[in-house]
Protein backbone atom coordinates (compact mmCIF):
# COMPACT_ATOMS: atom_id res chain seq x y z
CA UNK A 1 0.00 0.00 0.00
CA UNK A 2 1.39 3.35 -0.98
CA UNK A 3 1.44 6.88 0.99
CA UNK A 4 -1.48 9.33 -0.32
CA UNK A 5 0.62 12.02 -1.68
CA UNK A 6 -2.23 14.77 -1.14
CA UNK A 7 -2.23 13.99 2.51
CA UNK A 8 0.96 11.90 3.42
CA UNK A 9 0.85 12.97 7.06
CA UNK A 10 -2.50 11.63 7.89
CA UNK A 11 -1.54 9.52 10.99
CA UNK A 12 0.33 12.79 12.37
CA UNK A 13 -3.37 14.15 12.08
CA UNK A 14 -5.24 11.86 13.83
CA UNK A 15 -2.02 11.67 17.09
CA UNK A 16 0.05 14.04 16.58
CA UNK A 17 2.73 11.68 15.85
CA UNK A 18 4.02 8.77 13.63
CA UNK A 19 2.08 6.00 15.32
CA UNK A 20 4.66 3.55 17.05
CA UNK A 21 4.93 0.04 15.11
CA UNK A 22 2.61 -2.76 16.22
CA UNK A 23 3.43 -6.19 14.69
CA UNK A 24 -0.04 -8.09 14.37
CA UNK A 25 -0.10 -11.80 15.88
CA UNK A 26 -1.66 -13.02 12.41
CA UNK A 27 -1.28 -10.48 9.37
CA UNK A 28 -3.93 -11.74 7.95
CA UNK A 29 -6.55 -11.88 10.54
CA UNK A 30 -5.25 -7.82 10.85
CA UNK A 31 -5.90 -7.06 7.15
CA UNK A 32 -9.07 -8.78 7.48
CA UNK A 33 -10.35 -6.98 11.16
CA UNK A 34 -8.99 -3.33 8.71
CA UNK A 35 -11.30 -4.81 6.11
CA UNK A 36 -14.06 -4.64 7.95
CA UNK A 37 -13.43 -1.71 10.11
CA UNK A 38 -13.21 0.36 6.61
CA UNK A 39 -16.38 -1.46 5.13
CA UNK A 40 -18.00 -0.39 8.21
CA UNK A 41 -17.05 3.27 7.95
CA UNK A 42 -18.48 3.39 4.54
CA UNK A 43 -21.35 1.99 5.52
CA UNK A 44 -21.96 4.47 8.41
CA UNK A 45 -21.41 7.65 6.32
CA UNK A 46 -17.44 7.68 6.62
CA UNK A 47 -16.15 6.58 3.34
CA UNK A 48 -13.93 9.45 3.58
CA UNK A 49 -11.97 8.44 6.47
CA UNK A 50 -11.99 4.91 4.88
CA UNK A 51 -10.20 6.36 2.21
CA UNK A 52 -7.59 8.01 4.51
CA UNK A 53 -7.02 4.78 5.92
CA UNK A 54 -6.33 3.12 2.76
CA UNK A 55 -4.09 5.70 1.82
CA UNK A 56 -1.95 6.04 4.32
CA UNK A 57 0.52 3.01 5.01
CA UNK A 58 1.84 3.60 8.21
CA UNK A 59 -1.59 4.07 9.50
CA UNK A 60 -3.14 1.04 8.22
CA UNK A 61 -0.55 -0.69 9.04
CA UNK A 62 -0.99 0.80 12.65
CA UNK A 63 -4.66 -0.01 12.53
CA UNK A 64 -4.64 -3.66 11.50
CA UNK A 65 -2.03 -4.36 14.53
CA UNK A 66 -4.09 -2.58 17.24
CA UNK A 67 -7.45 -4.53 15.73
CA UNK A 68 -5.06 -8.01 15.96
CA UNK A 69 -4.29 -7.33 19.50
CA UNK A 70 -6.99 -5.75 20.79
CA UNK A 71 -10.16 -7.20 20.87
CA UNK A 72 -11.46 -4.18 23.34
CA UNK A 73 -10.75 -1.40 20.31
CA UNK A 74 -11.93 -3.88 17.55
CA UNK A 75 -15.15 -4.51 19.02
CA UNK A 76 -15.98 -0.76 20.16
CA UNK A 77 -14.75 0.64 16.80
CA UNK A 78 -16.86 -2.13 14.88
CA UNK A 79 -20.28 -1.07 17.09
CA UNK A 80 -19.53 2.51 16.55
CA UNK A 81 -16.83 3.61 13.67
CA UNK A 82 -17.49 6.87 13.99
CA UNK A 83 -15.65 7.36 16.88
CA UNK A 84 -12.88 6.72 14.17
CA UNK A 85 -14.36 9.11 12.47
CA UNK A 86 -14.39 11.48 15.31
CA UNK A 87 -10.45 10.81 15.83
CA UNK A 88 -10.04 11.47 12.19
CA UNK A 89 -12.07 15.11 12.25
CA UNK A 90 -11.22 16.20 15.91
CA UNK A 91 -7.78 14.76 16.09
CA UNK A 92 -6.64 12.54 19.68
CA UNK A 93 -5.92 15.33 21.91
CA UNK A 94 -9.07 17.48 20.75
CA UNK A 95 -11.56 14.43 20.93
CA UNK A 96 -10.81 12.88 23.70
CA UNK A 97 -10.46 16.76 25.22
CA UNK A 98 -14.51 17.54 24.21
CA UNK A 99 -15.73 13.88 24.94
CA UNK A 100 -14.93 14.16 28.49
CA UNK A 101 -15.71 17.63 28.65
CA UNK A 102 -19.27 16.61 27.15
CA UNK A 103 -19.98 14.35 29.33
CA UNK A 104 -20.74 16.72 32.16
CA UNK A 105 -23.29 18.23 29.90
CA UNK A 106 -25.31 15.41 28.82
CA UNK A 107 -27.89 15.36 32.25
CA UNK A 108 -27.92 19.63 31.31
CA UNK A 109 -31.55 19.14 29.76
CA UNK A 110 -34.43 19.86 31.94
CA UNK A 111 -36.09 16.77 30.36
CA UNK A 112 -33.21 14.18 30.37
CA UNK A 113 -34.05 10.85 32.05
CA UNK A 114 -31.86 8.35 33.33
CA UNK A 115 -32.18 5.77 30.76
CA UNK A 116 -30.76 8.02 27.81
CA UNK A 117 -28.25 9.73 30.20
CA UNK A 118 -26.69 6.40 31.54
CA UNK A 119 -26.70 5.31 27.66
CA UNK A 120 -25.05 8.44 26.57
CA UNK A 121 -22.41 8.44 29.33
CA UNK A 122 -21.57 4.81 28.28
CA UNK A 123 -21.13 5.66 24.63
CA UNK A 124 -18.88 8.57 25.55
CA UNK A 125 -16.56 6.66 28.14
CA UNK A 126 -16.04 3.75 25.13
CA UNK A 127 -15.28 6.82 23.14
CA UNK A 128 -13.13 8.24 25.14
CA UNK A 129 -11.72 4.83 26.02
CA UNK A 130 -11.03 4.00 22.87
CA UNK A 131 -9.33 6.95 21.41
CA UNK A 132 -7.34 7.13 24.62
CA UNK A 133 -6.03 4.17 24.08
CA UNK A 134 -5.20 4.13 20.90
CA UNK A 135 -3.16 7.75 21.34
CA UNK A 136 -1.08 5.57 24.08
CA UNK A 137 -0.49 3.06 21.38
CA UNK A 138 0.52 5.22 19.19
CA UNK A 139 3.10 6.12 21.31
CA UNK A 140 1.79 9.47 23.77
CA UNK A 141 3.37 9.55 26.92
CA UNK A 142 2.24 7.10 29.62
CA UNK A 143 1.81 10.48 31.74
CA UNK A 144 -0.28 11.72 29.48
CA UNK A 145 -2.84 8.73 29.39
CA UNK A 146 -3.06 9.26 32.70
CA UNK A 147 -4.24 12.12 32.89
CA UNK A 148 -6.59 11.39 30.53
CA UNK A 149 -7.98 8.29 32.25
CA UNK A 150 -8.10 10.61 35.40
CA UNK A 151 -10.14 13.06 34.18
CA UNK A 152 -12.15 10.48 31.92
CA UNK A 153 -12.52 8.90 35.54
CA UNK A 154 -13.96 12.28 37.34
CA UNK A 155 -16.36 13.63 34.23
CA UNK A 156 -19.13 11.12 35.00
CA UNK A 157 -19.56 12.50 38.28
CA UNK A 158 -20.35 16.26 37.26
CA UNK A 159 -22.86 14.81 34.60
CA UNK A 160 -24.87 12.79 37.45
CA UNK A 161 -24.55 15.44 40.11
CA UNK A 162 -26.28 17.94 37.75
CA UNK A 163 -29.14 14.88 36.99
CA UNK A 164 -32.13 16.22 39.27
CA UNK A 165 -33.08 13.49 42.05
CA UNK A 166 -36.30 11.69 41.39
CA UNK A 167 -38.92 12.16 44.16
CA UNK A 168 -39.42 9.76 46.48
CA UNK A 169 -42.13 7.64 46.97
Amino acid sequence: MTENPANPDIAMRWFGRRPAGLAPLDEASARRWLDELTAGLREAGHGGVADDIAGAAELSTFLAGVLDLSPFIRDALRRNPGILAALAREGATAMIESTIAGMGNLASSPTVTEAPLMQGLREAKTAAHVAIALADLAGDRAERSVERLTGLAEAPGFGGYRFPASPGP
